[in-house]
């Protein structure tokens, strides 16, 4: 015959038995849901890249409509649409199951059959180079062709001057095709001044452009993402510790201070210098677009690159 005493603790430890094997239920359904989860989000994420690669082989039939698409008939369906900024486009790709969402945005350029490295108008006047000048890809050169040059008692040192095929020039530049989109603005302005300094300026390209006025010749400590005009009524001087990336950058003369690094597009109506060693990066792009076009210069120092 057990004790009361007895009949209490094995009661007792069946309650806590019982307990312990709720929680654990408990723990494994939450474990599967939340592996279910994850797994929807990592087949969220590979679908809208996959989304991405697909709307890229078709980005001449997107406009600024969405296009959906279900590309794996599994539930995700996927919209894209398009949207130009400055010489690229801008392909913004959503793909939704259910109340998750993954949402993309990447610029677009277009792959050119002809990609001359070089196109000087004819003057009827030859190219000289001088040091170890050296063009590399088709060149549109004028009828006299390359000739050895001298600056300071420095002669061409090498042998090989153009590493690609020789075309012949026009006394003037092809047209531009390409244009040069700014987006509208959209409400009050903003400026520089009134931002706080050392902080990021992020600005999502499925919202209207951020349009920021520059009320000072120099640009110092700022850091810019994104779908942000930039402008300046006078010359801007961009110094090597400011952040830009995918920014337009519109004034009448921009200068990149030496070894400046970012992710630019620029419309100048007068001049574009980049300093010893200033680095675009891809995708960017320069463009003299003024009604003096004999003052129309884009001067690249030693070293500098512009990748776009």
């Amino acid at each position: 015959m057990l004790k009361a005493g007895s009949l209490y603790y094995a009661i007792m430890i069946c309650v806590l038995v019982g307990i312990c094997c709720s929680a654990l239920l408990v723990l494994s359904h939450y474990s599967n849901l939340f592996g279910l989860k994850l797994e929807t989000q990592t087949e969220l994420l590979y679908t809208n890249k996959s989304a991405i690669n697909y709307y890229l082989t078709t980005i001449e039939q997107l406009d600024a409509k969405e296009k959906n698409i279900d590309l794996f008939e599994n539930g995700i369906v996927s919209n894209g649409n398009v949207k130009p900024w400055g010489f690229y486009n801008v392909l913004t790709v959503t793909s939704i199951f259910r109340k998750d969402t993954v949402q993309q945005q990447v610029l677009v350029g277009k792959t050119r059959i002809e990609k001359p490295a070089l196109y000087l108008t004819d003057n009827d006047k030859p190219v000289q180079m001088v040091g170890k000048a050296k063009i590399i890809g088709d060149a549109h050169i004028p009828k006299k062709g390359i000739k050895r040059g001298y600056i300071t008692n420095q002669s061409f040192s090498s042998f090989t001057f153009l590493e690609g095929n020789k075309l012949r020039s026009q006394n003037k530049l092809p047209v531009l095709k390409a244009k040069f989109h700014i987006p509208e603005q959209q409400g009050d302005s903003v400026f520089i001044d009134a931002l706080e300094p050392n902080k990021i300026v992020y600005e999502s390209f499925k919202n209207g452009a951020k349009h920021i006025y520059v009320t000072s010749n120099k640009l110092e400590n700022r850091t810019l993402v994104g779908n942000i005009v930039l402008r300046a009524k006078d010359s801007i001087y961009i110094k090597k510790n400011c952040e830009l990336q995918n920014i337009l950058v519109m004034a009448p003369i921009v200068v990149f201070e030496k070894g400046f690094t970012g992710v630019v597009q620029v419309k100048a109506s007068r001049k574009i210098i980049l300093e010893e060693r200033a680095r675009l990066e891809y995708p960017s792009s320069l463009l003299v677009d003024g009604e003096s076009l004999e003052e129309a210069t884009i001067y690249l120092n030693k070293k500098s690159k512009v990748l776009g």
